[in-house]
């Protein structure tokens, strides 16, 4: 899974006016093109049959200047990567019909319009901007995507526009990591316009520089230098892509389920974990769970349930505190990975079974002078406990809780359930 000039935001939105008041775009497949109003530039046509029409995004953008419009009539398109190096307008003539198949669209100017397409299949657009160059002031908005990796990645990037879209299966992952360790002062310029979107037919909750606040539906929860926030009794299905949590403090996420769902904490801390629930299915990606990367410090996660193949990562975080949390069945169980990481502390955890002696949790540190060199690294749970901490939920595969097992003895429960030949069995 896991990939500015200061505009007036106005300005942003003045540009969507102007497309929204001046394009007149068929209400059907016309095998022969009508020349459209010009809002910018001139319009170049993929597909359809008129004469001039192009068979490729691709060849299209090749043949593009700055403030084009580029047309897409209904198809399915495999553009393979597109990246799109000049400021221009792509429209497509329906959001259901116009699909966009196993490619990966790569903003890498400003300026960038996009509207009324589908991306399935592992498609996805980057908006990033890497090595000094300038990428803001882009827009996505009435675009589906379906069954992505990501569906919209935002690094290093502002004045962007994300509107009105639907996701399914995958979100939007806001990050610095394309510059990996992004100045915190870099951090606080960052900002972006991202409303009215759903992630698995929930709403897609994007704050920015907001505090006390108490958020009890969502499909994804994208956090930017928030402070007291409550995130609690919410159920994230398969797919919801991450949570993602960037310097925010003082923010509580309690009684919670994540099915294959990423926790994601960037230089964030003084926050509370509790009391929820990870489940990754056997198969699915091995980063699912609780990261802690770039500074997150003097958290406190306890009292949480992570089973199958949902870890623990920490990247560059210490004075964390890891607490009474109840760690089930992995194929290859390796709870947390250190990197570049010193003083957290783990205690009166359960790890897969009954344990008197302490736990030794093994993990790799990273040589920050040779990032491609590593060496085993580890912490100890000194007094681990015979039995779990909290009520054991009976999880399916299809990411439903059917029953939440409580009041029953530790040797009533159906071992066989966790498939793990060290546990007793009936």
């Amino acid at each position: 899974m896991i990939k500015y000039p200061v505009v007036k935001k106005g300005l942003a939105i003045g540009i969507i006016l102007v497309f929204i008041s001046t394009l007149v775009i068929p209400s059907i497949a016309l095998d022969i093109e009508t020349p459209l109003p010009t809002s910018r530039g001139t319009w170049l046509y993929v597909g359809g049959s008129g004469p001039g029409n192009y068979s490729s995004i691709t060849a299209a953008l090749q043949n593009a200047s700055d403030n084009d419009t580029i047309y897409v009539y209904s198809g399915l398109y495999s553009e393979d990567t597109l990246k799109i190096n000049i400021s221009v307008s792509f429209i497509g003539q329906s959001n259901i019909t116009t699909i966009i198949d196993y490619s990966i669209f790569i903003f890498n100017t400003k300026n960038i319009f996009l509207t009324e397409f589908s991306f399935q299949n592992h498609s996805e657009i980057i908006i990033a901007s890497q090595n000094g160059n300038n990428v803001s002031h882009n827009t996505v908005t009435n675009t589906i995507f379906t069954n992505n990796s990501s569906g919209i990645m935002i690094g290093n990037s502002s004045y962007n526009m994300i509107i009105n879209n639907r996701f399914d299966k995958c979100g939007i992952f806001l990050s610095p990591l394309f510059d990996l360790f992004l100045p915190s002062t870099e951090i606080d310029d960052i900002t972006n316009t991202i409303r009215n979107n759903t992630v698995n037919g929930k709403p897609l909750v994007y704050l920015e520089d907001v505090n006390n606040r108490s958020i009890s539906d969502a499909g994804e929860i994208i956090l930017l230098r928030c402070m007291n926030i409550t995130i609690s009794q919410i159920s994230f299905g398969i797919g919801s892509s991450l949570l993602e949590f960037i310097k925010t403090t003082d923010t509580k996420v309690t009684n919670n389920d994540f099915n294959n769902t990423i926790l994601f904490f960037i230089n964030s801390s003084e926050n509370t974990i509790a009391d929820n629930r990870f489940y990754t299915p056997y198969g699915e990606y091995h980063t699912n769970g609780l990261l802690l990367f770039d500074h997150c410090c003097n958290n406190d996660i306890t009292h949480n349930i992570f089973s199958y193949q949902s870890l623990i990562t920490i990247f560059m975080s210490s004075n964390n505190s890891f607490e009474r949390n109840d760690f089930y069945r992995s194929l290859h169980f390796q709870p947390f990975i250190i990197f570049i990481n010193a003083d957290n502390t783990w205690q009166r955890n359960f790890w897969m079974r009954p344990r008197i002696l302490p736990k030794i949790i093994f993990g790799a540190y990273y040589i920050p002078s040779d990032s491609k060199k590593t060496r085993t690294s580890f912490d100890v749970d000194w007094r681990p406990t015979l039995i779990p901490n909290n009520p054991i939920p009976n999880w399916i595969y299809n990411e439903q809780c059917i029953q939440q097992r409580t009041g029953q003895s530790w040797f009533q429960v159906d071992w066989m359930f966790y498939r793990d030949p060290l546990l007793p069995k009936k």
